[in-house]
């Protein structure tokens, strides 16, 4: 490591999460928490959550707390225990994360070498361009708020919710996902071509995507996530400083997509004001509850379109639930751990470019411009811990722990056609 590159990690490094609302972006950063605690050998590294109680603030002022992510972990497990028949029907989650905020992770590796990474949980809303304000409707500042993280960022994390990506309708996964609005958030990105360590990593994220990987069709999710995403994917496949890969991953397990019912509002009584959402099987009528509850439908009920399923007030397609099944397999996440491998590795890489780079620009540079120089271009991925990190990407690739292929998992290097 040359003496004249300051390694210091000021701020942690970002990690934005885009996806649509209820796509599972919390959920698929509690799995990779725990499996990185849980499932990683205990000398590769391990992973804490940091600032759990880190104050944020909505438009109108009001504090508030992001949960932590483990109770987002209990929140999983708990609900897949209550499944008790292997037959019912359920609604995976149906809380949505509509506070602005960010979850702070703590990466350790040998005896004292720590990484800090702030993941930015983007609430759909703040992709959106224009804004409802009571009457009015406008540029939505949150936008430009976000397009400035984003080029701040390394790294972007899309995830993607798989059964509304399979066999929703074409709008529907449009809208759900939020395709097109990440599409032109990340579309706007200034990457400079003739700086070799100015890289990007994009990664396409589908979760809930245990039917299709069961039945060994990884790569039709991955074919699908190209057709669809195409237009960000040639936006910068054959750019040489941006790196994209499709990684599915399992954050529950034990549970498989079934089927799309139509998302409705019961109300059971001339008193009830507020309704209880469900589907209603269409054959036998039958009510089915979220939590697998069944009831069958009474004369003097009343059932409403449940317009609280759709994703912005300028986009009127109605959404559908989605529903599953429980496998019997409880709790068992998988390949959760292979984002953080991967982009642990990216990292690692852009440190030593930016470090020769660093080097062969400052052979014949006075002192005061290195240091002009390094203030405006460059930035060190790792801080003071740049060796132990390489060694930990290095540990990643000699142990075999880094996925490169099956499961749909696929690295994008070619023009969609």
């Amino acid at each position: 490591m040359a003496k004249e590159v300051k390694n210091e990690q000021v701020e942690p490094h970002k990690v934005i999460m885009l996806g649509g609302r209820r796509a599972g972006k919390s959920s698929v950063l509690a799995c990779i928490v725990d499996q990185l605690a849980n499932k990683t050998p205990g000398d590769i590294c391990s992973v804490i959550q940091t600032d759990q109680g880190h104050v944020f603030y909505d438009n109108d002022g009001k504090a508030y707390c992001l949960p932590p992510l483990y109770e987002k972990k209990i929140e999983i497990k708990d609900f897949l225990g209550k499944i008790k028949l292997p037959n019912a029907l359920f609604v995976v989650d149906m809380k949505a994360t509509t506070d602005k905020g960010s979850y702070y992770l703590q990466i350790r590796t040998g005896e004292s070498a720590t990484m800090k990474l702030e993941f930015v949980d983007v609430p759909g809303e703040s992709m959106e361009s224009v804004r409802r304000e009571g009457n009015h409707i406008g540029p939505n500042p949150e936008r430009e708020e976000l397009q400035k993280q984003v080029q701040e960022s390394d790294i972007f994390i899309i995830t993607i919710d798989t059964p509304f990506l399979m066999e929703a309708g074409e709008g529907v996964n449009l809208v759900y996902n939020r395709i097109q609005e990440i599409t032109d958030i990340m579309g706007n990105l200034i990457i400079n071509r003739e700086d070799s360590w100015d890289k990007k990593f994009v990664l396409f994220c589908p979760v809930k995507c245990e039917k299709w990987l069961k039945e060994g069709k990884g790569e039709m999710i991955a074919d699908k996530v190209c057709r669809v995403y195409r237009n960000l994917i040639n936006t910068w496949v054959k750019h040489p400083n941006v790196a994209m890969w499709i990684m599915p991953v399992e954050t529950a397990g034990g549970i498989e997509f079934s089927k799309f019912m139509d998302a409705k509002r019961v109300f059971k009584s001339k008193e009830d004001g507020y309704g209880e959402s469900c589907s209603v099987n269409p054959l036998t009528g039958t009510i089915i509850y979220r939590d697998g509850r069944i009831e069958k439908g009474k004369n003097d009920y009343v059932f409403e379109d449940d317009l609280r399923w759709q994703q912005s007030f300028h986009s009127p397609i109605p959404i559908p639930l989605a529903w599953y099944r429980s496998t019997g397999e409880g709790y068992s996440p998988r390949l959760c751990e292979q984002p953080v491998y991967r982009f642990l590795c990216f990292l690692a890489e852009k440190e030593e470019l930016i470090n020769q780079e660093k080097l062969k620009k400052d052979q014949d540079v006075k002192r005061w411009k290195r240091f002009l120089r390094y203030l405006r271009n460059y930035r060190s991925p790792f801080g003071d811990y740049a060796e132990e990190f390489k060694a930990l990407g290095d540990k990643i690739r000699q142990g075999n722990l880094i996925k490169e292929s099956g499961d749909g998992f696929r690295k994008l290097t070619e023009i969609i056609k």
